[in-house]
């Protein structure tokens, strides 16, 4: 080859990789060019690998928290069903409006979950493993979320969730409006003397407590107030007799207002309020009875911020400017 021919070789061969570094670097971030080169396995809660080769973009929830997350991450487009508890506004924190925008509401049932096609579909960790392995069997993704016992843990199912569905900054700025909305909280309670601070105790319908490595208990410490079934160290899954709420003798009673099983609350809640065995308790005695949103008490999601606030304001009244 003469001198010229190589010269002219070289030469083709840098502008091609000008070319493809150029087109590289103008390739769009959600292009599937870019997605295949960012895109990486995950791990489940079951410990296993999620293996997504593109964003999924019919996601299927089967938990109130992942639709909750799924919602703010991705919007309605993406989301093929919610769970079905979706239009119940009393323990549902999805607005009415988004939730006429998603078609389906899902059940963990295999049949009607092959009839939607999802291509990613989220359930919560107390799911039936049959039902987890059959999906994966047939090769569609499982993402199987973490139960959260605090608001750490529900922060780290954000972002999880972020990864999953290829939404980070997003979930990260979640994150950080989560963070902004608890520091103004801690910055109220802070200002009340510890000896000022009243023992509550959550009414139950499902019998838990509430008490020791729950996420109610981290609520309240964040609320600034001294959760009485963990000061008797009592553990959140505990079942609590009469007496020992008459032992805890709270301050503050926070009631439900919504029964799983479809029973009548404010019936079982005056039941609660004028059992002979309870009137020496002093939230009984002084009425201060109050419902918090089971919507917020029972979330795992960015709204548990709104039980923290929830809980300061029935206490202490409004927060600070």
């Amino acid at each position: 080859m003469s001198t010229v021919s190589k010269i002219s070789c070289l030469i083709i061969a840098l502008l091609s990789a000008i070319i493809l570094t150029s087109c590289s670097r103008n390739t769009p971030s959600n292009s599937p060019a870019a997605i295949s080169s960012t895109y990486y396995g995950l791990k489940t809660a079951d410990g296993k690998d999620l293996v997504l080769k593109a964003p999924p973009q019919k996601i299927v929830s089967l938990a109130l928290r992942a639709d909750d997350i799924a919602l703010a991450l991705v919007g309605t487009k993406r989301i093929l069903a919610f769970c079905k508890y979706a239009d119940n506004p009393l323990i549902s924190n999805i607005p009415a409006e988004a939730a006429k925008q998603v078609k389906y509401r899902s059940e963990p049932s295999l049949e009607y979950l092959l009839k939607l096609q999802p291509d990613l579909v989220i359930v919560p960790e107390s799911q039936s493993a049959d039902l987890i392995y059959s999906l994966r069997k047939l090769g569609i993704p499982v993402y199987v979320s973490r139960t959260a016992h605090n608001i750490a843990d529900v922060q780290t199912l954000i972002l999880d969730l972020g990864r999953v569905v290829s939404e980070q900054e997003k979930s990260q700025a979640l994150i950080t409006h989560m963070h902004q909305r608890l520091a103004r909280i801690q910055k109220a309670v802070a200002k009340i003397p510890v000896k000022e601070r009243p023992v509550v105790y959550r009414l139950s319908i499902s019998g838990g407590n509430g008490g020791k490595g729950s996420s109610y208990d981290d609520v309240c410490q964040k609320a600034g107030v001294i959760n009485g079934a963990a000061q008797m160290h009592l553990w959140g899954t505990q079942l609590l007799p009469k007496e020992q709420i008459v032992k805890i003798n709270p301050d503050i009673i926070f009631l439900p207002d919504w029964d799983w099983r479809g029973g009548d609350v404010d019936h079982y809640i005056e039941e609660c309020v004028h059992d002979p065995a309870l009137q020496s308790v002093k939230a009984i005695k002084t009425r201060r009875l109050y419902k918090i949103p089971d919507k917020h008490m029972l979330c795992s999601s960015q709204y548990i911020v709104d039980c923290v606030e929830d809980i300061y304001q029935a206490c202490y009244g409004p927060l600070p400017k």
